[in-house]
């Protein structure tokens, strides 16, 4: 299907493009509207969050906040302070969602009153919203 095809029929096309750019990954990011890059708190990807650039177009998605972790509370103040774009909504770890994908099922249908089909929920009409 070409590409005008496919943006008449659908708003949103979610590519999942992994953490290592590739070759073929430039052409596609010069035609993608925004990037949504999902970052655990922790001190590996704090460290990776220096060492790379992002586009003004990235914005970024906490997962697996755990409120009870001193470090990831910290990693979250300083984040909110120091990365732009940062989605002021927190994914928090839920068996559910291992669980849905083991079913090969989306997690609102698998467990509908699951904190994290909330969550899902909250931040698709965050970004219904936002961009």
């Amino acid at each position: 299907m070409c590409s005008e095809a496919v943006s008449r029929r659908y708003r949103w096309i979610i590519f999942d493009l992994g953490v290592e750019a590739l070759p073929w990954h430039e052409p596609l990011h010069a035609q993608l509207d925004g990037v949504l890059c999902v970052i655990t708190p922790d001190a590996n990807t704090h460290l990776r969050l220096q060492q790379q650039r992002f586009s003004s177009r990235t914005r970024f998605l906490i997962n697996q906040f755990n409120a009870n972790s001193r470090l990831k509370q910290d990693l979250h103040q300083l984040w909110v302070a120091s990365l732009n774009n940062l989605i002021p909504l927190l994914i928090h770890p839920d068996e559910a969602l291992a669980e849905a994908l083991m079913t090969k099922q989306p997690v609102g249908e698998y467990r509908p009153h699951a904190l994290v089909s909330e969550e899902v929920t909250t931040l698709a009409n965050w970004l219904l919203l936002h961009l």
